[in-house]
């Protein structure tokens, strides 16, 4: 693995290189796609450094403990308040790690695949499907900002007739069993149904027809684009 992200590096150094050259800024065919290779190749030296910083923090370990005690109710839907917060405050207050869980003796590595960009595309893939039927999309927040750059958008699901246009900040943004998209605490796009448990209509994953390793689009409508041009003058 960290040979393939060594050449990936060496060819980040090299486009880095090559887009100050004052002879490819005069090259504006040339310029532009390698300042698209270089902020592609960005995402990917941004998953080589915390690849490397997680395969650094495992070695120096100490010692790794499980916790499997998840009172809240939604902890692990905001584990950095629910989880990470309280154990680094129990933790301050002297209490041993062996009381808040069950040693580990190795660890399972596991690296969710990554979005796949187009022209004006982030092509997502359903990584998770919580106990609430809350779907998790391998989009971030980061990425959609990148690419999206502020303009519209839609999200399309598995079946065209379900979409979504815009994020919300929480759930209760829209009326009761409709669905929404917003980003969750870790950052990742989630797509729900607002009130949608089991006894009260389903979750998004079942409602929606989604499960993991589905694709979901998130395809944008730069301003004066065909898409948006035609948004202007609905069919009758």
């Amino acid at each position: 693995m960290l040979e393939k992200l060594q050449i990936i590096k060496q060819r980040f150094d090299e486009v880095s290189d090559l887009i100050i050259q004052p002879d490819i800024i005069t090259d504006q065919k040339r310029y532009v796609q390698l300042n698209k290779e270089y902020k592609d190749l960005r995402l990917l030296m941004d998953k080589r450094e915390l690849y490397i910083e997680l395969t650094n923090n495992l070695k120096e370990a100490e010692e790794i403990i499980r916790i499997d005690d998840f009172s809240a109710k939604f902890a692990l839907r905001f584990p950095t308040r629910y989880i990470y917060v309280p154990t680094i405050k129990r933790l301050t207050e002297g209490e041993s790690m062996t009381t808040m869980g069950e040693p580990v003796e190795s660890v399972k590595k596991v690296f969710t695949t990554q979005p796949t960009l187009g022209s004006d595309l982030i092509k997502g893939t359903v990584i998770h499907i919580d106990k609430y039927g809350n779907v998790i999309v391998n989009i971030t927040e980061r990425l959609f900002n990148e690419v999206g750059n502020g303009n519209p958008f839609t999200i399309y699901f598995k079946s065209s007739q379900y979409f979504i246009e815009t994020i919300s900040k929480n759930y209760h943004e829209v009326p009761t069993a409709e669905k929404l998209a917003l980003f969750n605490e870790s950052g990742f796009l989630e797509i729900a149904i607002n009130k949608g448990v089991k006894g009260n209509g389903g979750g998004a994953g079942s409602l929606l027809g989604l499960a993991v390793g589905d694709i979901v689009r998130m395809e944008f409508h730069p301003k004066g684009s065909k898409d948006n041009i035609e948004a202007l003058f609905p069919r009758e």
